[in-house]
């Protein structure tokens, strides 16, 4: 749906960011868990699911059914 240096572009961006917020929660982790215990650490990690799933959820467009040719049309 985009072209390839702005998608490209996007995924390295979010590939970025995704790996140091990985690497802050590794940072963090081992004293969160120690800290709170598992259930409470769990809740969190289940908590960024739900809201990843969210925020994946409105911003995807609804392209089921389409053509490529109508979806550029759109865009």
């Amino acid at each position: 749906m985009f072209a390839t240096p702005y998608r490209a572009s996007a995924q390295g961006t979010l590939f970025f960011a995704a790996r140091i917020a990985i690497g802050a929660l590794s940072f963090f982790f081992p004293a969160l868990l120690s800290a709170t215990g598992l259930p409470a650490v769990g809740s969190i990690l289940i908590a960024l699911l739900v809201l990843a799933l969210i925020i994946g959820s409105c911003g995807a467009p609804e392209t089921r059914g389409k053509t490529l040719q109508q979806i550029e049309a759109e865009r």
